[in-house]
């Protein structure tokens, strides 16, 4: 039995947050808390709990059927062979119980009514699939029994050939450099030695390459004599006249008077008449003491040129 001297009523209806007691009854409340620690622990714990939240005609219902059903002592009946330790404390506190209880499930139905719904799909596991079939094994006769063939021997290991010796790189042979050009100098004393010597093939070639490479050098110049006269001794008249008329035409005088005769002569074997006069009355004008001028009165007066 709860002991006599506990307010319950008072204590639940005068719990933190509510205004239910008369000033009498709450005055009658603090002086049983002062001299009661289990109601003033009791308190406390209402206290740090806080005011309970207004409860619904479920929840009041719920309530009723916990305290009708709470145990009113604290006398349990126990199997006989669980000793008795100390004196049985009375249950004073079936209020302080009742709204924790109705606390607890009150913000856990809260809780659960704010809690998103969540869809949950169930998850179907493919069936099985058939084992496969093994094949039928048809039974065979033994086969007869073959020994091994012996091991072969290993052949002996070959030498491995022996690695060329790399040679030496040779560096490709550098031509010598062209021997450089010969003087006009060289040129001329070379045509005229083998013109001496007969090699007219040389001595033509060493002349025209003079010609060709130095044709503002004296020794050129002088060439066109000597090579003409060459060539009129070989018969080649053409070529001979033109190489006269060149000296002629480069206004060099040293060999004018022989450049004259010559080319004369030339004209007199092709037999161009009017150009061999021509020649020879430059060479009566140009040179009147010249040892030639008894050759140019013969050639005129057998051309009969009555000219100066």
């Amino acid at each position: 039995m709860t002991a006599p001297g506990c307010p319950e009523d008072l204590l639940w209806r005068g719990r933190p947050g509510t205004t239910l007691l008369s000033p009498a009854e709450r005055q009658r409340v603090d002086r049983h808390l002062a001299t009661c620690a289990d109601c003033r622990m009791s308190r406390a714990l209402l206290e740090a709990v806080g005011p309970l939240p207004p409860l619904g005609a479920a929840d009041a219902a719920l309530a009723e059927r916990l305290l009708a059903a709470w145990p009113a002592t604290g006398n349990v009946e126990r199997p006989p062979s669980v000793p008795i330790r100390g004196r049985a404390r009375p249950v004073r506190f079936r209020w302080a119980a009742a709204a924790l209880l109705l606390f607890a499930a009150g913000a856990s139905a809260a809780l659960y009514r704010g809690l998103p719904r969540w869809r949950v799909v169930a998850q179907v596991a493919p069936p099985p699939a058939p084992p496969p079939a093994r094949p039928h094994r048809r039974s065979r006769a033994p086969e007869p029994r073959v020994d091994p063939p012996p091991p072969l021997e290993a052949p002996p290991p070959r030498e491995a050939p022996p690695a060329p010796k790399a040679e030496p790189a040779v560096a490709p042979p550098r031509r010598p450099p062209p021997p450089p050009a010969p003087s006009a100098d060289t040129l001329f004393q070379r045509a005229n030695r083998a013109r001496a010597d007969g090699d007219l093939a040389s001595a033509s070639a060493l002349y025209r390459e003079l010609q060709a490479r130095y044709p503002a050098r004296p020794e050129a110049r002088l060439s066109y004599v000597s090579f003409g006269q060459m060539l009129l001794g070989a018969g080649e008249s053409r070529a001979a006249l033109e190489q006269f008329q060149r000296y002629l035409g480069s206004g060099d005088d040293a060999l004018a008077e022989e450049a004259l005769v010559r080319a004369a002569r030339a004209c007199q074997e092709l037999g161009e008449a009017g150009e061999e006069a021509s020649l020879w009355r430059r060479l009566r004008s140009d040179f009147p003491r010249s040892d030639y001028r008894w050759r140019a009165d013969d050639r005129l007066r057998a051309l009969r040129d009555t000219g100066p």
